[in-house]
């Protein structure tokens, strides 16, 4: 090393996501400051997908929930699925939002059985923000 160079060794991996890589520090290790999960575009349009069929349920647009499947080509367990995204916690949909969910949280984890009370999904989802 010349004079003046610093080199740095930190543990890490790289993992693609959403097509982009990552670097992910090991558990137990400090990570960059700077480095947080970033927006998860399949998170937020599921968001967005609940929000906007829930609403058009309810104003009368769609009749039944077969209209709404038909309407957008899915099948009524997917949307069944997508409407329980309504019943996350505010503070965890904003951090989704925000991209600051937590790293390991994907779609597949928010359409399994989540639990209705919200501290209970930040406890489920390691969310540190304060449900």
């Amino acid at each position: 090393m010349s004079k003046g160079e610093l080199s740095i060794f930190m543990p890490m991996r790289l993992k693609k996501r959403g097509g982009r890589k990552m670097v992910l520090v090991p558990e137990g290790k400090a990570p960059l400051a700077s480095q947080h999960s970033g927006i998860d575009t399949t998170l937020v349009k599921a968001l967005v997908r609940a929000h906007l069929w829930q609403r058009q349920l309810k104003s009368g647009k769609y009749q039944t929930m077969q209209d709404l499947c038909d309407a957008n080509k899915v099948t009524a367990k997917y949307v069944q699925l997508i409407l329980r995204l309504n019943f996350l916690a505010p503070k965890l949909k904003e951090a989704i939002i925000n991209g600051h969910q937590p790293r390991h949280m994907k779609l597949a984890d928010l359409m399994q059985n989540i639990p209705s009370l919200w501290h209970k999904q930040g406890e489920l989802f390691g969310a540190d923000i304060n449900l």
